[in-house]
């Protein structure tokens, strides 16, 4: 759970798509495959926006991929690893 005094500043998106508070929502496609380090977070930050991003099963966590890799979780120590 995020804390209530969050704020979401920006989202970066791969393909060249960036997103200021202020701005309208991103959109994503039905079939797009959501990709984030500890995904959990930014699905929460998502919502907090009152952004519609669909089912959890499209997000690919990498922090999760990291862990069952045998490799460290956190985004710092997994890109050193990897």
């Amino acid at each position: 759970m995020i804390a209530p005094s969050t704020k979401n500043f920006c989202a970066a998106v791969s393909d060249g798509r960036f997103w200021k508070r202020g701005d309208p929502p991103l959109r994503f496609a039905p079939d797009e495959i959501l990709v984030a380090h500890n995904a959990s977070f930014e699905i929460e930050c998502f919502e907090k926006l009152g952004w519609q991003i669909g089912v959890f099963s499209r997000w690919r966590d990498t922090a999760a991929m990291s862990r069952y890799a045998n490799a460290p979780g956190s985004l710092d120590k997994a890109a050193k690893f990897f």
